[in-house]
């Protein structure tokens, strides 16, 4: 039978501690912003909130020629001969800043950090369409 040491064990809780740390989830921040009417009669609200369902589709498109990428999704479409409405959110960070990605590898190496893992991708003229879905 052998026997642990107590510097033994100290050692492998420090390691596992420091492990789980550095594995550990950054959550996923959205912006989402509601606008209706137009000009001075234009109401805005934004609400950030942590992402906390199974599954995320968002949209990563390019800006400035592809000088950096930005994630989002258009979640209301404004209607021809009603009053205006639309609805977006935007990938953030804890203070609510849009975040920027160099590639969409930066992307889905972001997503992945914050837990979740690719399920599905499509090419769209002016961007890709991702699905997610949090890791298990």
């Amino acid at each position: 039978m052998k026997i642990i040491s107590c510097k033994s064990i100290a050692l492998l809780s420090m390691v596992l501690l420091y492990s789980s740390c550095i594995n550990k989830e950054k959550p996923l921040h959205i912006l989402t912003t509601s606008v209706i009417g137009m000009d001075e009669k234009r109401t805005r609200k934004d609400t950030t909130t942590t992402v906390e369902s199974e599954y995320f589709e968002v949209k990563i498109s390019s800006v400035s020629n592809g000088e950096f990428y930005i994630a989002g999704k258009q979640l209301l479409k404004p209607q021809i001969g009603e009053e205006y409405k639309t609805e977006f959110f935007k990938v953030v960070d804890e203070q609510g800043k849009e975040l920027e990605f160099k590639t969409p590898t930066d992307f889905l190496n972001f997503m992945s950090k914050a837990g979740y893992e690719l399920k599905d991708q499509e090419k769209q003229k002016f961007g890709i369409d991702y699905t997610f879905k949090k890791k298990s």
